[in-house]
């Protein structure tokens, strides 16, 4: 027989644990039946009277043989005693360590090791499942499984087999595979685009940033190269209402039908003419002319804005702006930046690489997103870094939930 090392040597012990490979630990009954409820029940059975049998005592002291070698009971026993926590070794070390734990219901050392366990989750994601795997630790399992998410995905078989992946079965192999490939699925559902990149759906976002501030996305007028666009981003699905020209409207000064005017003079601020275009101005003088009165459309297909650009003074209007995209915010259609929907479309597919809540908050995919903000409307661009940073915030919480939804097939 051995004697452990300090502190499993004090003589003042009141029962010795052997290991399996035959090294005596003193320790105190209290300390192990206020870790455990185990033993703690185990200490209270009554003891058997008469003589001792030879090895069941040293000095009056009740030897209690455990099935574990002594490496794995001195860490178990040293998270017990109010000493310094011990290092344990090899990811192997520490699996042997939470299973004795569970195994003697020391519940706070289990805490503490499985910790230890899953600290190396990020660092080696496969190796983490396999071992969890191999001992049937669901919960474990899930959280490797995720964490594989942000490593090359297994969807297209790899060349090599990830390290930490040898041991396990086929079966077991594809099952991962399945859960990756649903996780792609579930990210993929929080921001949609359809076939073309015309449309982008992403209802659970609430159409304003603010009480009295629409996303600066929905609200910028000043397209690329049109620093003074002043067109607002209507609504789709009702009749479209304009917000007023960036200028303040001045009384009587009233613009002739066609007439070239100065910048920075604005429009009569109510026509009295029944034809007026929405904002006011000269009466449509033709039946087809467009809301801003004006020239009649010429084609068919020239849109609401009666030609394709309509000049008032002096601001070029396009419409539908070619700068924007129709997207659904609940259940809503409205027109949002391109720059912001092509953002959305990056992020959406580094998601299908990564589909996890961190892909979203990528510096590189931020940054660039907010440098197409500044590129496209100085004006705007007050808002966009703060209104983007909110954006990706919610879109990041909404892909964890979506992923922690998908079920792991065991």
């Amino acid at each position: 027989m051995t004697l452990a090392d300090a502190p499993f040597n004090k003589p003042a012990a009141d029962i010795i644990i052997r290991s399996s490979d035959s090294v005596d630990f003193y320790v105190f009954k209290s300390i192990l039946a206020e870790t455990s409820p185990f033993f703690e029940a185990m200490f209270t059975l009554p003891q058997a009277t008469g003589q001792h049998v030879e090895d069941e005592y040293i000095d009056g002291r009740p030897v209690l043989r455990l099935a574990e070698p002594s490496k794995t009971l001195r860490s178990l026993l040293l998270f017990c005693y109010p000493v310094r926590e011990p290092t344990v070794g090899t990811d192997a070390d520490i699996c042997a360590v939470l299973e004795a734990a569970r195994k003697y219901d020391m519940e706070h050392v289990a805490t503490k090791v499985r910790a230890l366990f899953l600290a190396g989750v990020e660092g080696n994601p496969f190796r983490i499942y396999a071992l969890a795997h191999a001992r049937g630790w669901r919960e474990e399992m899930r959280v490797a499984a995720r964490a594989t998410l942000t490593r090359p995905l297994l969807l297209e078989l790899p060349a090599k087999c990830p390290a930490g992946l040898e041991d396990i079965s086929t079966g077991d192999f594809f099952k991962l595979c399945n859960y990756q490939r649903a996780c792609v699925g579930a990210a993929a559902q929080v921001a949609q685009t359809d076939q073309n990149n015309v449309r982008l759906s992403v209802n659970w976002l609430p159409a304003r940033v603010a009480p009295t501030r629409d996303w600066v996305w929905l609200q910028c007028r000043h397209q690329a190269g049109h620093a003074q666009g002043n067109l607002p981003l209507p609504l789709l699905n009702i009749p479209q209402v304009f917000l007023p020209p960036q200028n303040p409207v001045q009384a009587n000064a009233p613009i002739q039908a066609n007439a070239p005017v100065q910048a920075n003079v604005p429009a009569q601020a109510n026509a009295a003419a029944p034809n007026a275009g929405l904002f006011g101005g000269a009466p449509q003088a033709a039946p087809n002319a467009g809301l801003f009165g004006g020239a009649p459309q010429a084609v068919a297909n020239a849109g609401p804005f009666g030609a394709q650009q309509a000049a008032v003074n002096n601001v070029q209007f396009f419409g539908p702006p070619s700068g924007t995209t129709v997207v659904m915010l609940n259940g809503v259609q409205r027109r949002a930046s391109r720059w912001w929907v092509d953002g959305v479309i990056s992020i959406a597919n580094a998601l299908k690489k990564a589909p996890r809540g961190t892909t979203v908050l990528r510096e590189d995919l931020v940054d660039a997103i907010v440098v197409e903000a500044s590129k496209n409307c100085s004006l705007c661009y007050t808002h966009a870094l703060a209104d983007i940073r909110s954006f990706c915030d919610m879109y990041s919480l909404r892909v964890e939930q979506a992923v922690s939804e998908v079920e792991l097939e065991f």
